[in-house]
């Protein structure tokens, strides 16, 4: 994959709508817009100069299994087929909503009708004692875009020494990746466990050990209080909090990231930690809208407002701020947090609310169901504060539904079901399916049927009692089947 090439600067124009991000939200916003308005002059700013890519993949890039020309989010023509001007690899520095203008690094100035801000996110980069600025040559990266993999894949051999800090869902992808490069790998997260936002602790359990087998170091309740370095400047060791010190030649900070607001600084458009929208994604200005992971949204699973830095929910945000910016009446009502990825080979899916303290859930009156015949004790520990049930057998289908419709108008259900590498975890309210963790194949093939049940909010009771053990359509009835299969008349 090419830089791409950007219109010259010498050419300042009035652009009826002005895109800045070039990710999914940017690029569901440019075919929502042309979908409605074929003719209406349309510019993209990116500070990257790649033509639009997926960077979910950036790990997979490291590991070998795939290249950049196949991480591309479009096809080659993109630009050309939507007839988008495209300002690569420059950024918008200043933002003046009064007189409608941005004005880019390379002194390029545009004048908007309207415009969306597609900003994404920064990684979080915290103080700590000694450590380099990231990406300056020092061995201190950031893993968020394509950039911070080629110079990973251009730095990292058989003999670095790394450590990655951080063990959320970016960290211990950019971990898997580094593995296709080096073996020498330390992975440090404050909280008790890795994946500690996705997974509860039996779930983190398993893909720590998948990570262990495959020689990544892992330490948990630690953090990196200082970062050495040799004469050079460049990074020799990092110390941890109890005092450890563990010798790296490249640390990778990947902590997190943050909505990407700085261009709206010194300008009207609200912010709360990310961009306030309504629900057409237009900000607190007049045609001044904004999508994806710079914006607070509202999550359904529990009608709150936070950031989702999921790309589905940035890919519906663009297509419906495109839609509005070129007049159409659209409402974006929110979005269920849905990551699926693998890790060493193990598939995991997680949707809405999984992530229950025993505390919380005792509140909430959750019900903890553990087959305990394939559970140990350990387990039953850490859930000992919620109402306890053990089962001296497999759960059945039927006790599965049972259980649903029986519970209608109750507190929050939680249902466990472990066995080996393949894990589940249901949380089930008032009838309805409100999260859910599915970790490795046998669980995860079956994923669409749970999924759409969670998005559609659809009574338990409604459907077939052995939907949540072997969920499929044929669980459904008729009516419900044929309104699925879209206009199939019989199944």
């Amino acid at each position: 994959m090419s830089p791409q090439k950007s219109v010259t600067k010498t050419k300042p124009r009035q652009v009826k709508y002005l895109i800045i991000g070039n990710s999914a939200a940017g690029v569901a916003a440019v075919e929502s817009i042309r979908q409605y308005d074929k003719t209406g002059s349309l510019a993209v700013v990116s500070d990257e100069p790649w033509h639009t890519y997926s960077r979910p993949l950036i790990s997979y890039l490291l590991e070998g299994k795939t290249t950049q020309e196949k991480m591309r989010y479009r096809g080659d023509s993109f630009y050309e087929r939507y007839a988008v001007d495209t300002y690569l690899g420059v950024r918008a520095e200043k933002l003046d909503t009064k007189k409608r203008i941005v004005r880019l690094s390379d002194g390029v100035v545009l004048k908007y009708e309207k415009l969306l801000l597609a900003t994404g996110s920064v990684p979080f980069v915290p103080p700590i004692s000694g450590c380099p600025a990231p990406n300056t040559g020092k061995g201190v990266y950031t893993f968020i875009k394509l950039a911070d993999a080629l110079a990973l894949q251009e730095t990292v051999t058989a003999s670095t020494q790394v450590v990655v800090i951080g063990g959320g869902l970016t960290g211990v992808k950019a971990t898997e990746g580094l593995l296709h490069l080096t073996k020498n790998i330390s992975l440090v997260e404050l909280a008790p466990r890795i994946l500690p936002n996705a997974l509860d602790t039996a779930a983190s359990d398993i893909v720590k050990r998948r990570l262990e087998s495959a020689g990544v170091t892992i330490n948990c309740d630690a953090s990196v209080s200082e970062v050495l370095t040799g004469a050079d400047g460049n990074v020799s060791s990092v110390r941890l909090s109890d005092g450890r010190t563990i010798p790296c030649d490249v640390l990778v900070i990947s902590i997190g990231v943050r909505p990407n607001v700085e261009l709206t600084k010194e300008t009207d458009v609200a912010v709360e930690r990310g961009i306030l929208i309504d629900e057409t994604c237009q900000t607190s200005v007049p045609d001044v809208f904004a999508a994806g992971d710079c914006v607070v949204s509202h999550d359904l699973t529990d009608d709150s407002k936070r950031i989702l830095a999921i790309l589905p929910n940035a890919y519906q945000q663009g297509k419906t701020a495109g839609a509005v910016m070129a007049g159409q009446d659209r409402t974006d009502k929110g979005a269920r947090p849905i990551n699926a990825t693998s890790f060493i080979g193990l598939p995991l899916i997680t949707a809405g609310k999984t992530s229950l303290t025993a505390e919380q859930a005792a509140e909430q009156g959750i019900t903890i169901i553990i087959d305990s015949d394939r559970v140990d004790s350990k387990m039953e520990l850490r859930v000992a504060s919620c109402e306890l049930r053990e089962e001296s057998k497999r759960p059945t289908g039927a006790d599965f539904g049972n259980r649903a419709s029986a519970r209608t108008g109750s507190p929050a259900t939680g249902v466990v079901d472990s066995e080996g590498e393949n894990y589940r975890k249901l949380v089930i309210q008032n009838d309805r399916i409100i999260g859910f963790i599915l970790l490795g194949a046998e669980y995860t093939k079956r994923a669409g049927i749970l999924t759409d049940l969670l998005n559609r909010q659809v009574p338990l009771s409604s459907v077939g009692a052995g939907v949540l053990q072997t969920p499929e359509l044929l669980l459904f009835d008729k009516a419900e089947r044929l309104q699925r299969m879209e206009g199939v008349r019989s199944i």
